[in-house]
């Protein structure tokens, strides 16, 4: 009877604590491409500097990269 006790008071204080986290793109930019499109009607994407593989620890540093995104 104390231990159901003790788990409906710590789901309790755990849920009161609970941190609501947003995670998104800010509406209409995609982090990494440009602003604007250049002459020929393309965005370009780069890479930001410093991502890694995100696997886990040991994975090393992608290099830099960029490709063109028509416009639309």
């Amino acid at each position: 009877m104390a231990a159901s006790a003790l788990t409906v008071g710590l789901a309790a204080a755990l849920d009161a604590r609970r941190a609501e986290a947003v995670q998104g793109y800010t509406a209409g930019r995609i982090p990494g491409v440009s602003a604007s499109p250049d002459a020929q009607g393309f965005y370009t994407y780069k890479r930001p500097p410093g991502k890694s593989g995100g696997h886990g620890v040991g994975w090393s540093e992608i290099p830099p990269y960029t490709f063109k995104i028509p416009e639309g």
